[in-house]
């Protein structure tokens, strides 16, 4: 059968838009970011190893993973990364194409993927991720307890003198004597919070979106972040919590096989602090130049807990420097979980003394009038 010049053009036609279309929904489906929580991350992490360990293709796992998500931002994620394997990229590629997923994550994939074991790398991130957030729950639950007692006594103090006091006002009066000096105090600050009750609400509103725009302002992160190096007490705790962090990513991908150099690179970003990113940026400069990790840590990150310094010597010197680096984090996470937990030991009971002598200091000037009048 003859085919004319206009059918075969037409079908060339034909074929080109169904090719150009074929590529829009590729790349428009690549270009589709989704942002995880810490905790959805970790579940979808999780999930996805799981599915790995059980030997299916990645493109069966990651749809076994989108009809069994707890989210639809993870439902949604695994569908992107799904399509996007599907079409011939490779997981790590996917995963760097997505926020939160770009660093360690891509990187451990390319590493279990060059190896040929990517579920067990998958597995490990899991573990890894799971305790980063055992952690966050154990420092959340040491604080959590003095803070709700001092909001507490906040909220005493605040009903005993604009509940309470007001009551007693109408009485003194009535005494017709000059009042002492510290129930004039109190007398006026219940009259005071009163009056400005509406604008005192209205200004601690205001005062928390402005903490809260603040600490988002990527400008500001490095001043915070030099503070809390600076603060007695919280410094160590920052270091030594940043530290363990670091740790953690840098044993995932020294058993993953990656180059120690290329490791410090991506573990950097986990340090959580402007100026400790910066310091760890040069100790892999000079890990590239041929210094040790524990000399260039030494030089580079000012103080640095002792036993994480050992534990990675012995692990530099006996070349298993991934097992040393998880032994480091933990020991540094369980020594940072204890000094908080000794502080909140210390701070219920102060904030419990200094409720009681405000309250007691309140009673008192209310009644020492009608004492003086028996």
């Amino acid at each position: 059968m003859k085919v004319t010049p206009h059918a075969g053009q037409a079908r060339t036609t034909v074929e080109r838009d169904r090719f150009s279309a074929e590529l829009n929904a590729v790349s428009a489906a690549r270009s589709a970011r989704v942002r995880l929580t810490r905790v959805q991350r970790a579940a979808f992490i999780r999930n996805l190893a799981l599915t790995l360990q059980a030997g299916v293709p990645v493109a069966v796992a990651l749809d076994l993973v989108e009809g069994a998500a707890g989210t639809p931002r993870e439902a949604k994620l695994a569908g992107i990364l799904k399509d996007e394997v599907t079409s011939g990229a490779a997981l790590s590629a996917a995963f760097a194409r997505q926020p939160g997923l770009a660093g360690l994550t891509a990187a451990l994939a390319s590493a279990g993927e060059a190896s040929g074991r990517l579920a067990d790398a998958m597995t490990r991130l899991a573990d890894v991720l799971d305790a980063r957030e055992a952690f966050r729950a154990r420092v959340v639950g040491a604080l959590a307890y003095p803070a709700v007692v001092l909001a507490a006594a906040v909220g005493v103090i605040a009903f005993m003198v604009v509940g309470v006091v007001p009551s007693f006002a109408g009485s003194l009066d009535a005494l017709g004597t000059a009042l002492p000096p510290s129930t004039q105090a109190v007398l006026a600050a219940s009259t005071w919070l009163q009056e400005n009750a509406g604008a005192i609400g209205t200004g601690v509103l205001v005062m928390l979106a402005v903490v809260v725009v603040l600490a988002r302002l990527p400008f500001l992160r490095s001043p915070r972040d030099r503070l809390r190096l600076a603060v007695p007490g919280v410094a160590g705790l920052t270091r030594d919590a940043s530290l363990a962090s670091v740790c953690h990513v840098l044993a995932l991908l020294t058993k993953s096989g990656a180059p120690l150099a290329a490791a410090l690179e991506v573990a950097r970003a986990a340090a959580g602090n402007a100026w400790l990113e910066r310091a760890w940026e040069e100790v892999a400069s000079d890990v590239t130049s041929g210094v040790s990790l524990t000399e260039a840590m030494q030089q580079r990150l000012g103080k640095v807990a002792p036993i994480a310094l050992g534990l990675i010597r012995v692990g530099e010197g006996t070349g298993a420097l991934d097992v040393r680096l998880a032994q480091a984090a933990d020991r540094l996470e369980t020594s940072v979980a204890a000094r908080l937990k000794r502080l909140a030991t210390v701070l219920e009971p102060a904030i419990i003394m200094v409720l009681g002598a405000v309250v007691g200091g309140i009673v008192f000037s209310l009644f020492m009038p009608m004492m003086a009048m028996m």
